[in-house]
């Protein structure tokens, strides 16, 4: 592979544009934080065994 040459500003993909979207009608422009982490313990799963869910 070999680098190419990039224009000096990279449009926003399509699913960048619908998150600066909803931030700006939100009101509260980078003050939105988008993937954030959660975690779920899952105990007594009715007998799934292997991490099979």
């Amino acid at each position: 592979m070999r680098p190419v040459a990039r224009p000096a500003v990279v449009p926003l993909s399509f699913a960048q544009q619908r998150l600066w979207f909803l931030e700006q009608l939100q009101g509260r422009p980078r003050f939105t934080t988008w993937g954030g982490v959660a975690a779920v313990w899952a105990a007594g799963c009715g007998g799934v065994g292997g991490g099979a869910f």
